[in-house]
């Protein structure tokens, strides 16, 4: 009998629905501003990596699983809730361009978290937490990066 990986597939299917479908609301942001700042499409997407060293292509985003709740529903079904520690980070030489960049792909992944809430049927539902912004990382002078806490939740049948 195989041993299901629930997990390592919600991961995997949360940073494939990011990387198919948020260029959409990045586009149309950019659209809406007049500022200069581009959005450019994530261009590496990592899952189970948290430190940012050894990034070359940016925007990053680096999938974490944090925290892992179980809860036995029935004899047959549980639900599994993810707490993920997505690391965005940017490259902008200019740190308030940095600042507004960040904030910028947040509100990319909270529209695409809010027009699909299943992530494209990957769970039952996921969303956006809680953003911590770190504009100036250590011996790093022109990246910048925040931590976006999502929880995302998938009831299992066994």
């Amino acid at each position: 009998m195989a041993i299901e990986r629930p997990e390592e597939a919600i991961l995997d299917g949360l940073k494939d629905h990011v990387k198919d479908n948020l260029d959409t609301y990045l586009t149309q942001i950019e659209t809406e501003t007049t500022d200069g700042i581009s959005l450019v499409d994530i261009r590496d997407h990592r899952v189970g990596e948290y430190s940012v060293e050894g990034l070359n292509s940016f925007p990053a985003l680096l999938y974490f699983p944090e925290d892992i709740g179980y809860a036995y529903l029935t004899t047959k079904s549980e639900e599994i809730t993810i707490s993920i520690n997505g690391i965005l980070v940017v490259r902008e030489a200019i740190k308030e361009n940095a600042v507004r960049r960040l904030l910028r792909y947040v509100a990319g992944l909270r529209a695409l978290w809010d027009n699909d809430r299943t992530a494209g049927g990957v769970v039952d539902r996921v969303s956006i937490t809680e953003v911590r912004f770190f504009a100036h990382i250590p011996g790093v002078d022109d990246r910048a990066l925040a931590e976006v806490i999502m929880t995302a939740t998938k009831e299992i049948q066994r």
